[in-house]
C-alpha cells in the first residue's frame, strides 16, 4: 500500500436549530473541539454544579466555559434589538442574557456528546474488517511468559 500525504481532517460542524422554544428561529453552526478542551468543558460543567461552589468559582468557571464554546462557534443568526449581527466572540457571548448563552452552549454540548446514526442501508460496510478471523479466541496461558 502507498501512503499519500496531505490528509487534514476536518472538525465536525454541527448546526443547531431551536425550535418549540424561546430560541425559536436561531441558528448557530459549531464546530466539535479538541480532546482536552472537551473534557475541560466537562470538568467545569460538572464543577458548576456541585455543593458549595463560590460565586468567585462560579464566575471563573462560567468564563473558561463561554471561552471554549466561543472557540467553536462558527457562525449564527444573531441580531441586537438594532438590527446588527451580534459577534461570536467570548466577551460578546458573556455580555448576553444567561438563558440565551447558557441554552445554546447547553444544546451545542448535547450534539458533542450524541451518538451518530448508524450507517444507511447499502452502506458498504458491512461492520467487519476482515480480520476477525486472525484474532486468536482460545484462552491465554496462565503463565505470562509462556
Amino acid at each position: 500500500m502507498v501512503l499519500t500525504v496531505g490528509f487534514t481532517y476536518e472538525p465536525e460542524v454541527y448546526d443547531l436549530t431551536f425550535t418549540a422554544t424561546r430560541l425559536e428561529g436561531l441558528e448557530v453552526s459549531a464546530s466539535s473541539v479538541p480532546i482536552e478542551a472537551l473534557l475541560r468543558f466537562a470538568v467545569l460543567e460538572e464543577a458548576a454544579r456541585a455543593d458549595g461552589v463560590t460565586a468567585a468559582d462560579l464566575q471563573a468557571n462560567t468564563a473558561e466555559r463561554i471561552a471554549i464554546f466561543a472557540a467553536a462557534l462558527r457562525s449564527r443568526n444573531l441580531t441586537d434589538s438594532k438590527g446588527k449581527p451580534v459577534p461570536t466572540t467570548a466577551a460578546a457571548i458573556a455580555s448576553q442574557d444567561p438563558m440565551l448563552a447558557m441554552g445554546v452552549m447547553a444544546k451545542w454540548w448535547v450534539a458533542l456528546n450524541e451518538v451518530p446514526d448508524p450507517l444507511p442501508n447499502g452502506s458498504r460496510s458491512t461492520g467487519s474488517s476482515g480480520l476477525e478471523p486472525s484474532i486468536p479466541m482460545e484462552p491465554l496461558s496462565p503463565n505470562p511468559v509462556s
